[in-house]
């Protein structure tokens, strides 16, 4: 039996980490501590996306705290100035839901039709971008 959870133990841990790979061009490492933004129009200084972080996550949710901070890490190991994180969904094009409804009043010849259509997302990521700031 303890060979059983000696076997999922490194599962149960490597799937409860939140890990960042990062992806792009390297300047000379800072100290600085970078921006960071969850909306471009908050950005009021003209950039240059400079690279990219991918999430990779385990069984559980996304701890923020923890990519925040590794984004952060990754951002002055890398050179740059700010980050930024967006969430993105793709959505259907085909409605999930149809709802129609007609109204008749032959008394008065009034005639009605309303429609309601819903979408639902197919998926959600996360783009957390590296800026550097075009000086």
């Amino acid at each position: 039996m303890k060979k059983i959870y000696l076997l999922i133990l490194p599962l149960i841990i490597s799937g409860c980490s939140t890990v960042i790979q990062y992806v792009g061009a390297t300047y000379p490492s800072t100290s600085k501590t970078p921006e960071i933004f969850v909306a471009e129009s908050a950005i009021r200084q003209p950039f240059t996306i400079v690279g990219r972080g991918y999430i990779k996550t385990g069984f559980n949710d996304i701890n923020w705290y923890k990519v925040q901070k590794e984004a952060t890490k990754h951002a002055r190991q890398h050179g740059a100035d700010a980050i930024l994180i967006t969430e993105n969904k793709a959505v259907s094009p085909i409605p999930s839901l149809i709802s129609e409804g007609r109204l008749d009043s032959t008394s008065r010849g009034f005639k009605t039709k309303s429609s309601v259509e819903t979408y639902y997302p197919l998926s959600t990521w996360h783009d957390i971008l590296f800026l550097k700031y075009n000086k």
